[in-house]
């Protein structure tokens, strides 16, 4: 009886590592969200010392974070992104709408990583008082959505941020 419960046990986790597997493991896969909304909500709910301002140029956008148009999703010929940056500290909020979700992570470990450290570099000499927060910024996909947020309490950030996106999830099933 043992090794019989045994084998179903093994049966059962490959089952259930089968199924994590086939659909890629992101409880976020089909997501779908407005970034103006989450961006907008994201600026309203983290604590920032300067506020980021929101830029409404998408492609401007793109071009400052070195964004690859195909990695992209495009909505009227524009790309899905909401930009918000201050130009006091490095405090910011991206919510990038990638093509799907391999493009999304391409762009979180590659433009994204990049701006980051640009930035810490830039920061290290000019605002060292800075850096910590982006050490510690938020850099998540969901889906095929980029999130970025550079904040004072970046850990509270990405919580409000996954509470957001569960809640989204819940509501477009």
């Amino acid at each position: 009886m043992k090794k019989l419960n045994r084998i179903l046990a093994i049966i059962l986790v490959l089952a259930a590592l089968t199924a994590v597997c086939a659909c890629g493991g992101d409880k976020y896969a089909k997501l779908s969200v407005d970034v103006n909304g989450i961006g907008r909500n994201m600026l309203n709910i983290a604590r920032f010392e300067f506020k980021p301002e929101v830029m409404d140029d998408p492609a401007f956008a793109a071009e400052q974070l070195k964004l690859a148009t195909a990695d992209l999703n495009m909505i009227d010929g524009k790309p899905e992104i909401f930009y918000a940056v201050s130009a006091a500290s490095p405090e910011a909020v991206f919510v990038i709408g990638a093509r799907d979700a391999a493009a999304a992570k391409s762009i979180s470990n590659g433009p994204i990583k990049n701006w980051i450290a640009d930035y810490r570099e830039g920061y290290s000499s000019y605002g060292p008082e800075q850096v910590p927060k982006l050490d510690s910024c938020v850099n998540m996909t969901a889906g095929r959505y980029v999130f970025v947020i550079v904040s004072n309490d970046n850990a509270a950030a990405k919580k409000s941020l996954t509470d957001l996106l569960d809640t989204a999830l819940k509501i477009n099933g």
